[in-house]
C-alpha cells in the first residue's frame, strides 16, 4: 500500500492551528529548550536486524510480567554495548532477549576522545497484554547532570527577566529570540548567541543584555550549554496551538521545497504516534516516540526535525514553540 500526501496552499495552514484564550496581558517568558543526546541520537542498529524485542516464545506458557532495567555500555562504535542490569537480574530468557536486541546496536559518532559512553533503557515484559515488550526511550544519563546545571542558574537581579524593548512596546511588536549560552566559568556571563524573528534586533538586544547577569554558581570544570526560548509578546489571547491531526493532514501543509522522501511504517511497529514542537526556522523542531521504542524509525523523525510548515510569518510566530500529537498509520509514505 502506497500513501501519497498533497501540499495545499500557505492560506490553508490556518486549518492546522487553533486560538487560544488568554490573559490579555504583557508578557515574556523564557523556555528551556530540552537538550538532545548526541549519543542517542546517532544510536542506529545493524542494516536487517530487528530494531523491536520480542517476547521470548519459552516464556509465553508461564505468563511472566517483568520489568528489565538495562544498562548499556558501549567501548567501540563497531561493536554492540557490554549489557549489565540495574537491580535484580531478570530471568534467562528476558536477558537473552535484551541482549540479542542490543547487539545489534551501534554508536557510529564514537571515536577515540570517548573510552565509554553508558547509555540506559527499560523493558517491561507485558504476558498478559497480548505479549507484548514495551521498550522506552534509550536514556543518557548525562542529560539529568545538565537538568541539574540549569536548575542551578540564577540571575544577579533575582526574579528579573528580560526588558520589552519601548520601540517594539509602542507598535505592539511581538517575537521569539532563541539564545544559545555557554557557560566556562560559575562567576562569569556566558557567551551567547541568538535567532530570532528577522528584523527585530531590539528584542535580540534586550536578551543579550539580561544573560550578562546570569550565573550557575554549581557549574563544575566542564562547559555547559543551554539553549533558551523567549517570547514577547503584547497580547496572549491571540496565540496559536497547533493541532493534533494524522501525519497525511499535517503534510498537507509543508513548505514546497521539503526534502523528498521514502519511509515505510510497516517496519516500525505501526501504528503509532509522535509528539512534535515546532521550532522552524529558528531551529530544528523536536521529535519524539509517545509509544513503543523502535529504532526503525529514526530516519523518519530525523526528517521530521527539519521539517517547515507553509504558512505566513505572523501565523508562523504565533505558533513557534507549541507541540502537536501526529498519529502514523501503517502503509508507505512518498513524499
Amino acid at each position: 500500500m502506497r500513501t501519497f500526501f498533497a501540499k495545499q496552499h500557505a492560506l490553508a495552514a490556518m486549518a492546522l492551528v487553533a486560538v487560544l484564550a488568554g490573559t490579555g496581558q504583557q508578557a515574556q517568558a523564557g523556555e528551556v529548550v530540552p537538550p538532545t543526546s548526541k549519543w542517542v541520537d546517532c544510536l542506529s542498529f545493524v542494516p536487517g536486524a530487528p530494531t523491536a524485542i520480542s517476547y521470548p516464545k519459552d516464556m509465553e506458557a508461564l505468563n511472566v510480567n517483568a520489568r528489565v532495567n538495562a544498562v548499556l555500555t558501549f567501548t567501540s562504535p563497531n561493536r554492540g554495548p557490554v549489557l549489565s542490569f540495574e537491580g535484580s537480574a531478570p530471568l534467562v530468557p528476558f536477558a537473552t532477549a535484551i541482549s540479542q536486541y542490543v547487539s545489534n546496536m551501534r554508536l557510529s559518532c564514537m571515536d577515540s576522545s570517548q573510552s565509554k559512553v553508558v547509555l540506559k533503557q527499560t523493558f517491561d515484559f507485558d504476558a498478559l497484554g497480548h505479549r507484548v515488550v514495551k521498550a522506552s526511550q534509550v536514556d543518557d544519563p548525562a542529560l539529568k547532570e545538565m537538568s541539574k546545571l540549569y536548575a542551578c542558574m540564577e540571575h544577579k537581579k533575582p526574579g528579573s527577566i528580560p526588558q520589552y524593548p519601548q520601540s517594539a512596546r509602542r507598535y505592539d511588536r511581538e517575537g521569539h529570540v532563541f539564545a544559545t549560552m555557554r557557560f566556562t566559568k560559575a562567576d562569569q556571563a556566558p557567551e551567547v548567541t541568538v535567532s530570532g524573528t528577522p528584523g527585530q534586533s531590539d528584542l535580540n538586544n534586550s536578551v543579550l543584555t539580561y544573560a550578562e547577569g546570569l550565573r550557575i554558581p554549581c557549574l563544575g570544570n566542564e562547559p555547559y550549554t543551554t539553549t533558551i526560548h523567549y517570547v514577547f509578546t503584547i497580547n496572549d489571547s491571540g496565540r496559536f496551538a497547533l493541532k493534533n491531526s494524522s501525519l497525511a493532514e499535517f503534510l498537507k501543509f509543508a513548505k514546497a521545497d521539503t526534502k523528498s522522501a521514502k519511509f515505510d511504517f510497516n517496519t516500525m511497529s505501526c501504528p503509532f504516534d509522535v509528539k512534535l514542537v515546532y521550532r522552524k526556522p529558528y531551529m530544528a523542531n523536536s521529535v519524539d516516540q509517545l509509544d513503543n521504542y523502535d529504532g526503525a524509525r529514526k530516519p523518519f523523525l530525523d526528517w521530521l526535525k527539519d521539517l517547515e510548515l507553509q504558512m505566513d510569518g505572523k501565523t508562523r510566530d504565533k505558533v513557534v514553540g507549541s507541540n502537536v500529537v501526529l498519529s502514523v498509520p501503517c502503509g508507505q509514505l512518498e513524499f
